[in-house]
């Protein structure tokens, strides 16, 4: 009776996006306020997951349905610009504000040209070239070269007859893969085997978690009245630089 309550939930975008959302804000909280490792922590950090996976699936939905890609890929880096200082004021260590990395919504424009290149006609060896250079560069951004590579499978996934399902699986094995090797080689926070295990455990889930969303509680459309369509599709553009610049505020203002 349970699980049938749960298949009955249906989720339009904006409500999904709203979780994401929501997730990220408690792991940019864990992230900057909290003591690392303890239980609130981990749970902060840990819900946040399911945020960078559902945004890579809304932009390949968003890469299938637009109107202008050009467009698309304007806003992504407008928008990413913006919220570099934002991200940076946020994260910086030691009192001393540099560089931290490039902010998620660079990753997401790296992610949507390598869609790009796939759907492009160039030759299978350009194709290769150009995305191990993507990879590269997006190693220097939030999530890493994870994005890209979540961003493919999952465009494969919606758009070749390669199981979704099976997308969000490879996607939760690397996730693990790249956490075992990151808790295990982390010096300034030395792990046991066992506990890195059970992290990069914790690490997957929010994918799985993200996963069983999209494939089961998203009915497809936008949202359920058109009203406040536009409100809807800048709101994330908007709420990620801002709620980044809030959260500088106050580390700063608790640290001077």
């Amino acid at each position: 009776m349970g699980v049938n309550i749960i298949m009955k939930v249906s989720l339009n975008r904006a409500e999904i996006k709203l979780i994401a959302i929501i997730a990220m804000t408690l792991n940019h909280i864990a992230t900057v306020f909290l003591p690392q490792d303890t239980a609130i922590y981990n749970c902060f950090i840990y819900t946040g997951h399911i945020t960078a996976i559902l945004m890579c699936y809304f932009l390949v939905e968003g890469f299938n349905y637009t109107h202008s890609k050009s467009n698309y890929f304007k806003r992504l880096i407008i928008f990413a610009i913006i919220s570099q200082p934002f991200f940076q004021l946020a994260f910086y260590q030691e009192n001393i504000i540099e560089f931290s990395g490039l902010n998620m919504i660079f990753s997401l424009s790296f992610g949507f040209l390598a869609l790009l290149v796939v759907s492009s006609t160039l030759s299978s060896y350009i194709k290769f070239g150009l995305i191990f250079m993507l990879i590269l560069v997006s190693s220097f951004s939030d999530w890493s070269y994870l994005t890209i590579i979540f961003v493919l499978l999952l465009y494969w996934g919606v758009n070749t007859g390669f199981s979704l399902k099976l997308s969000f699986l490879l996607c939760g094995v690397i996730d693990f893969l790249d956490s075992i090797i990151t808790y295990t080689s982390d010096v300034d926070y030395p792990r046991s085997l066992n506990y890195s295990l059970f992290l990069s455990l914790l690490d997957c889930l929010g994918i799985f978690v993200a996963g069983f969303i999209i494939i089961y509680l998203y009915n497809g459309k936008e949202q359920k009245s058109q009203k406040h369509k536009k409100l809807n599709k800048w709101f994330f553009y908007i709420y990620y630089p801002a709620h980044l610049l809030i959260i500088g505020i106050i580390k700063t203002f608790l640290l001077s």
